[in-house]
C-alpha cells in the first residue's frame, strides 16, 4: 500500500534525470554534510537507491569537520569514505578535512584512507593543529590545494608535500619556506590563484614574476621588515603583470610592493596596513579598478589617502571600504561627491562630473563632517543614481555637533524605499575632550 501510495505522488513521478538534477541541488544546499547525505537519499525509496548508487557524482564530495569527531566514531567514518570511494567510481576526489580538535586524539583512519585516493583529489583542503601528516604525494588530477594551520609551528616547516601536481592552479600554503621555487616541483605558468603567509616583499614580487597567468595573489607580508631592506626593493625594475585581476595583500611597510608592479588588469585590491604609495601604483597601471578594501593597522591608525574620492585613479570603483583610517569629509568634497539630479535641467554638474559616479556601495567606519552636505550626498546617491544600494558609515562626534548628526539622520531617513537603521552609542571620554557619541549608519535599498 505504501509503495503504492509512493508511485502516486508528484515528486516519484519526475524522470531520472530531473530527480538527479535535485539530488546535486541538496548536495550543494548541505554542502558541510556531504558524507551523510547521498546515503540517506538512496534509503528512501528503491527507486532513489538506483539513482544515487548510479550517479557517481553524488559520491565525490568528501567534507569531514571538525564537530563530526565528537559526533561520529573513526570507524564509522571509515565505513562511510570506503563505500563512497567505490561509488564515485573514477572521478575527481573534492575533500575538506578539518582536523581541529585534540592533536593528541589522532586522525585514525581518516586520514590513511584520504590520502590511499591522493591520485584521485581534484580539489583539497585540510586544517591542522600540527604539520601535515603526510608528504611525497603524487596528484595527476589535483587543481586546488589548500593547506591552514591553525597554530603556529613548533617543530619547524614541512616539506611541500605535493611530488607531482601537473594540474595545480590553485594553492594555500603556510609555509614559505618550502614552497617550491621557480624550477620546482610546481608549474608556475599555470598557477592561477596563491595565498601565502609571512612573505618577504622580494618574494612576494618574485611570485608575479614567475607566475604570468596569475588573476588571484593573497600575501600576508607581517614579518621583521629589516630582513628585506625595503629601501633596496623600490630600486628594482617594474614588474608589469597582464593578467592580475585580484591582489590581497597585509602588511606595515606595503610602500615598495607598490612602487614596483604594474598591474593594467587590477580590478579588485584589498589592503591590510599601509596605504603609502598606492596612488602611484594606480598611476602607473591606469587600470579600472572597482572594489577597494583598505585597512589599517591596529597601531598605526591614520587619515585615508587624501586623493581616495578626487583622483581619476578611482573613478571607476563601484564598491569602497574604508576600516580604521579616519575620512573627513569637507564642505568641497561633498559638493562633488553629491550625484545630480536627472531632472534638474539647471543643474551645473553632470554624471560625468561627479566624483566616484559609479560607486554602488559605500562603508566607512570612521568618518568626520562639518555640515549636513554628508546626508544630502547620501540622499542624492540613493535617489538619482539607480546603481547605489548600500551606504553604512560611523560618525563619531563630539557632544556639541548632537544637532548636526540630527540632521544628518533626518535626511538620511527621509530617503524613499530604502532601509535605515541608526544606532547611538556614548563614547568615553577622549583625550580630555568632552564626551563624544558613535552614530552608525546603515541603509539599504
Amino acid at each position: 500500500m505504501d509503495d503504492a501510495v509512493n508511485c502516486c505522488t508528484p515528486i516519484h513521478r519526475l524522470y531520472p534525470d530531473i530527480l538527479l538534477e535535485i539530488f546535486h541541488c541538496v548536495l550543494a544546499e548541505r554542502w558541510t554534510d556531504t558524507i551523510s547525505t547521498p546515503f540517506v537519499l538512496s534509503q528512501v525509496c528503491a527507486k532513489w537507491r538506483q539513482i544515487v548508487i548510479s550517479s557517481p557524482g553524488l559520491w565525490t564530495a568528501i567534507w569531514i569537520s571538525g564537530d563530526d569527531h565528537l559526533e561520529y566514531s573513526e570507524d564509522n567514518f571509515a565505513k562511510c569514505l570506503t563505500i563512497m570511494f567505490e561509488r564515485s567510481g573514477s572521478l575527481p576526489l573534492m575533500i575538506y578535512c578539518d582536523c581541529e580538535h585534540d592533536p593528541q586524539e589522532g586522525d585514525g583512519a581518516i586520514i590513511p584512507l584520504l590520502l590511499s585516493q591522493a591520485h584521485r583529489w581534484g580539489d583539497a583542503e585540510f586544517r591542522f593543529y600540527t604539520s601535515p601528516p603526510f608528504q611525497g604525494l603524487h596528484t595527476p588530477h589535483l587543481r586546488r590545494f589548500v593547506v591552514e594551520r591553525v597554530e603556529d609551528d613548533v617543530d619547524g616547516s614541512p616539506p611541500f608535500p605535493l611530488i607531482y601536481c601537473p594540474s595545480l592552479e590553485r594553492l594555500c600554503w603556510p609555509w614559505v619556506q618550502t614552497l617550491p621555487a621557480k624550477n620546482g616541483v610546481l608549474n608556475w605558468s599555470q598557477i592561477v590563484e596563491l595565498e601565502m603567509d609571512r612573505v618577504p616583499l622580494d618574494l612576494a614580487l618574485s611570485f608575479l614574476e614567475w607566475g604570468t597567468q596569475m588573476v588571484k595573489l593573497c600575501v600576508d607580508t607581517n614579518h621583521d621588515i629589516d630582513d628585506v631592506a625595503p629601501k633596496n626593493l623600490a630600486l628594482k625594475n617594474v614588474i608589469t603583470h597582464d593578467n592580475l585581476q585580484t591582489l590581497d595583500v597585509a602588511g606595515i611597510w606595503l610602500y615598495p610592493l607598490y612602487v614596483s608592479i604594474n598591474l593594467p588588469q587590477l580590478t579588485h585590491l584589498i589592503i591590510h596596513g599601509d596605504v603609502e604609495g598606492l596612488s602611484q601604483l594606480l598611476s602607473q597601471s591606469q587600470c579600472r579598478l572597482q572594489s577597494l578594501k583598505i585597512a589599517s593597522p591596529p597601531a598605526h591608525p591614520s587619515h585615508a589617502p587624501p586623493d581616495i574620492f578626487i583622483s581619476p585613479n578611482y573613478s571607476s570603483l563601484t564598491e569602497l571600504t574604508i576600516l580604521g583610517y579616519r575620512v573627513q569629509f569637507t564642505d568641497e568634497l561633498l559638493e562633488r561627491l553629491i550625484y545630480p539630479s536627472s531632472s534638474s535641467s539647471s543643474s551645473p554638474v553632470t554624471s560625468t562630473e561627479v566624483l566616484c559616479p559609479h560607486l554602488r556601495a559605500l562603508y566607512l567606519d570612521n568618518c568626520d563632517c562639518s555640515s549636513s552636505l554628508l546626508g544630502h550626498m547620501i540622499q542624492s546617491r540613493f535617489m538619482n543614481n539607480n546603481r547605489f544600494e548600500h551606504f553604512s558609515c560611523r560618525l563619531i562626534l563630539e557632544e556639541d555637533k548632537s544637532e548636526l548628526w540630527s540632521q544628518i539622520a533626518g535626511i538620511i531617513t527621509a530617503i524613499p524605499n530604502v532601509k535605515t537603521h541608526i544606532d547611538i552609542t556614548p563614547h568615553p571620554m577622549y583625550r580630555g575632550r568632552r564626551y563624544r557619541s558613535k552614530v552608525d549608519f546603515f541603509v539599504k535599498k
